[in-house]
């Protein structure tokens, strides 16, 4: 039936529906017998539906991890009772159909039905927040798994060399499983625009740390699954399964909504925020989701400053004055990071009216990197606060194709007259600037 339905239709291949379901399949057919015969004989159906469950995981773990980055430990112990028993409830329920079809009373069967489900609803509870989320494995290490699999199914009259084959495919698995990921610049740091759209995400990591500064989002305020479908996959990709800190610059929806997410799946050191007010009652709703896991929220205020292996974080702006135009953008933290002598300033959504507060103070902030505020809107971005930063290279984050036109041409313009390099997610996706003492390296995971 595989070769059938790839012949009919190739793109199959990359349907993770199809590749579970053949794993699942194949895992059944090539483990549950063996596994049957080493369980005890009676009562049969309950320990042939063990075996049949406990096959169908060893067949889908290596895709499983692959794809969705997880380790279901929760799956491997409800799965053995779990599937007896929706056995039993199939049978059940099919009693109830025929006697409401008579049109008879349900009697003990709509009982045992009832108890059936709530047992089942109790494991899928209980059960399910036993999964760990890893590293993205590399696909040919988790293809490498299967194919150790496939080999000791092919050597049943060889006894030592199935055993061994086995035994690779155990240890490859549980070193995937539970490997840890690249531990970010030794010396100096490295600061990647992740591409979510219009919204903003950078990751900042050196020497096993990293910062997630904002979290992108759309503008719907309920949409909090973006954060799983496209923030946590990039985070995974790149190996972090934790986060030192998380920063949310200023409550609009393009920075914080994959942050609710962030907070649910992955341990996050310490949340920091602007101090500038509340809007939509983001904030409000993200300290509620930070002390549900108990990560401690803190505000940043102007003149913040502190060392962190290596790396000094500054605050140079957060909150304060409001002005008529896009008064919670010019709230927005602004941060310049430094280490070995590099540098990078960080403007979440700052406009015009914080950058010449900025330029009154008399504070230096020049850095190597800048962050082009607002997503490159010709409300950013002066030529007075470009001299003064004075970047050798700029990131811009956007989406492709937006109704506002960012980044604006005057915007372009003024970089390109600066001669400042700049890169955008919306036309090279993610896009990653490592600030090393000795060079400036340029990665780009995908162009579109």
């Amino acid at each position: 039936s595989a070769f059938l339905l790839l012949a009919a239709d190739p793109d199959q291949l990359h349907a993770i529906g199809t590749v579970l379901t053949f794993a699942a399949v194949s895992g059944i057919a090539a483990f549950a017998a063996p596994l049957r015969a080493i369980l005890p004989r009676k009562p049969a159906f309950l320990f042939s539906g063990i075996a049949a469950a406990v096959a169908a995981q060893i067949g889908t773990a290596p895709a499983l991890l692959w794809r969705f980055n997880v380790v279901s430990a929760g799956a491997w112990l409800t799965a053995p009772v779990s599937i007896p028993l929706a056995g039993v409830l199939i049978a059940v329920g099919t009693l109830l159909l025929v006697l409401f079809s008579l049109g008879l009373p349900p009697g003990p069967a709509g009982m045992l039905f009832a108890a059936g489900s709530r047992t089942l609803a109790f494991f899928a509870e209980r059960m399910a927040g036993i999964a760990f989320l890893r590293p993205t494995p590399p696909l040919a290490a988790a293809a490498g798994v299967t194919a150790l699999l496939a080999l000791g199914l092919l050597a049943r009259g060889f006894p030592r060399a199935r055993r061994i084959a086995f035994g690779c495919a155990g240890a490859l698995f549980a070193w995937l499983a539970w490997r840890s990921g690249p531990s970010g610049p030794a010396r100096g740091f490295s600061v990647e625009a992740l591409d979510v759209g219009q919204g903003d995400a950078f990751l900042v990591r050196w020497r096993g740390h990293s910062v997630l500064v904002d979290g992108g989002g759309p503008f719907d305020l309920d949409a909090r699954d973006f954060g799983r479908t496209r923030l946590l996959p990039k985070l995974l990709d790149r190996g972090i399964t934790r986060l030192d800190a998380a920063l949310l610059t200023h409550p609009h929806p393009d920075h914080a909504i994959g942050l609710f997410a962030v907070l649910d799946e992955i341990p996050v050191g310490v949340l920091w925020r602007s101090d500038g007010q509340d809007e939509g009652n983001l904030y409000r709703d993200i300290g509620v989701a930070a002390a549900a896991h108990a990560v401690p929220v803190r505000v940043l205020h102007p003149h913040d400053d502190f060392a962190w292996d290596g790396a000094r974080w500054t605050v140079l702006h957060s909150g304060g004055f409001r002005p008529k135009r896009d008064p919670t953008n010019n709230q927005s933290v602004i941060v310049l990071i430094a280490r070995d002598g590099r540098s990078a300033l960080l403007t979440g959504d700052a406009g015009a009216a914080a950058e010449s507060e900025l330029l009154r103070s008399g504070r230096r902030f020049a850095a190597d990197l800048l962050k082009v505020g607002h997503h490159g809107s010709r409300g950013s971005t002066t030529r007075e606060f470009l001299a003064a930063v004075s970047p050798r290279v700029a990131l811009v984050s956007c989406g492709r194709a937006n109704r506002f036109g960012h980044p604006a041409r005057e915007t372009l313009h003024t970089l390109a007259d600066a001669r400042v390099p700049v890169f955008r997610t919306d036309l090279v996706s993610d896009v990653e600037v490592g600030l090393f003492p000795e060079a400036t390296r340029l990665k780009m995971r995908a162009v579109p």
